[in-house]
């Protein structure tokens, strides 16, 4: 509080983050500028792993932490894969909590036939991989404004994400992706995404052409421009 306080300007995401901060600190209200998140564009490079042919592949990018939910996700998608033996699922992120990593890697190893963690990779090698992907997830219990769910989107990627703040302020359901709020929609969701490809086109198309529209990284750099020139002035 203080520090918001004490601040010349305050930069939020959208507008459910400055209401937040209204609610906790109203004399803050004109300090706060609402600015998108720009978006990474990513340039060719070589795939740190390919796709099987016939398979329907799903990547979840994430820090490994409890926060992040993985072990959700593979136990999830394990009984999606009892349906729909095709299914496969790439995590990528590095270990951020010790305990967390070992139960993932645990899952990982139970289910090696169709899951595989590829660890930390650079970040500009994560292009080729939205590039691969028919579906990228989110299984956050709490999200701020995740970047790779902006970046599959960029990509014409379909994303299946948690309906938790963060995340549904940038994918509206059944428009730019799709939402879930418990195992029982996530199930369906995936399933549903995984049988019509027609949805995965439109959500992917509609979610490319928000990202161009709304989070330019250059209409990022503009903004943040603007804040340093008027508080120097």
């Amino acid at each position: 509080l203080s520090s918001l306080k004490g601040a010349s300007a305050v930069h939020v995401f959208d507008a459910q983050a400055a209401g937040i901060l209204v609610e906790e600190l109203p004399e803050i209200a004109e300090k706060i500028s609402v600015i998108a998140q720009g978006n990474s564009v990513f340039s060719d490079s070589d795939a740190p792993a390919l796709k099987e042919p016939g398979t329907f592949l799903f990547i979840l990018p994430a820090g490994i932490r409890k926060v992040k939910n993985v072990p959700a996700a593979i136990e999830m998608l394990a009984e999606l894969h009892k349906l729909k033996p095709e299914l496969r699922l790439w995590i990528v992120g590095p270990v951020l909590e010790e305990d967390e990593g070992e139960t993932v890697l645990e899952l990982v190893q139970k289910h090696s036939g169709w899951v595989s963690y590829l660890g930390q990779l650079p970040h500009s090698s994560m292009g080729s991989l939205y590039g691969q992907a028919d579906v990228l997830l989110n299984t956050s219990l709490a999200e701020g404004q995740p970047a790779a769910i902006l970046e599959a989107m960029g990509y014409g990627c379909a994303v299946l994400v948690s309906d938790v703040q963060g995340n549904n302020g940038i994918v509206s359901h059944l428009e730019t992706g799709l939402l879930y709020k418990n195992k029982s929609e996530f199930l369906a969701h995936a399933r549903r995404l995984m049988e019509n490809s027609e949805l995965r086109q439109n959500v992917g198309m509609n979610a490319k052409k928000r990202i161009a529209e709304q989070h330019s990284g250059q209409n990022e750099a503009e903004k943040f421009l603007e804040i340093y020139k008027k508080i120097l002035n």
